[in-house]
């Protein structure tokens, strides 16, 4: 089977560990963080949303949502993951085919439950050969090689339009019908805020974070926590808290279906927490 081009372009970039041996001790460290992190008895554990900047920013957080995903399901065939820098116009794609290249091995696309997926939202396909590096996906492929070494793998970039939450649906329906145990993982950074990103509404300093945080990045973590993808998706595109809403759209059209009532965040953050900055973005945690 072909494998992915551009599969690793990021960790070739320092985004993070090239190698086997210290991505895995990255990786380690991070789930390390979820022990403090009691998970809610009636969550199901079917979905989540990550942030994917560089590791060194997001990788724990990202690696909290995956460990926590599978300490409640028992047994997972697929991780499908959506991601994608795609506005309300954008294409969205699928990748129907091909072996994913990671620091710690190969992982396989699920080729029949990305087919059913595409014959049921009509989302273009392309090859391994067509894909464009992109790290909303890429940051997430190891943890998935790490926390779920036996599963495959379902990529899908998600436009910000009216159908996003549908593709959710649609990739748990087809999942169920193919008798496939899959988990649903949304890949968004939150609120891009200062000079870099031509977004300052509140000023610099720390006024303009304590905005980001307390409302801004807030208002993203509760319309998801709240299950209402429309909703999330609009206001994104229009208060600039999510840099990929249709991807997180479609991770909370995936939960509703799956059977979530309500989300549960596990942690908030910002690049300024780390490296301060005029310029920073906010990333969140959540499962449902």
């Amino acid at each position: 089977m072909e494998r992915v081009s551009n599969g690793m372009f990021f960790a070739r970039q320092g985004w993070y560990p090239a190698g086997a041996e210290a991505c895995r001790w990255q990786i380690d460290q991070y789930l390390d963080t979820l022990q403090e992190m009691p998970l809610p008895a009636t969550l199901p554990g079917r979905a989540g949303i990550v942030p994917h900047a560089g590791w060194m920013f997001s990788g724990a957080l990202a690696a909290q949502v995956f460990g926590a995903l599978a300490a409640r399901v028992a047994s997972v065939d697929t991780v499908v993951l959506f991601g994608g820098h795609l506005g309300a116009r954008s294409q969205s794609w699928l990748l129907s085919e091909g072996v994913w290249p990671t620091p710690l091995g190969d992982v396989e696309v699920d080729t029949r439950l990305a087919h059913a997926l595409g014959e049921a939202t009509a989302l273009p396909r392309i090859g391994p050969a067509d894909y464009e590096p992109d790290n909303t996906i890429e940051l997430q492929v190891p943890l998935l090689r790490a926390v779920f070494p036996e599963g495959r793998l379902v990529v899908a970039g998600v436009a910000a339009d009216e159908h996003a939450g549908d593709v959710g649906r649609a990739v748990v329906e087809q999942a169920a019908r193919l008798d496939r145990s899959i988990v649903v993982v949304g890949s968004t950074d939150l609120t891009h805020y200062g000079p870099n990103y031509g977004f300052s509404p509140h000023g610099r300093g720390e006024q303009a974070v304590r905005w980001v945080k307390e409302e801004n990045d807030a208002r993203a973590v509760a319309l998801m926590t709240a299950l209402d993808a429309e909703t999330l998706r609009t206001e994104a595109l229009q208060e600039h808290f999510c840099c990929c809403p249709g991807a997180a759209a479609a991770a909370v059209g995936a939960a509703r279906t799956a059977g979530a009532t309500t989300g549960h965040t596990l942690s908030t953050l910002t690049s300024y927490d780390i490296r301060p900055g005029e310029s920073f973005v906010g990333y969140a945690a959540v499962v449902f």
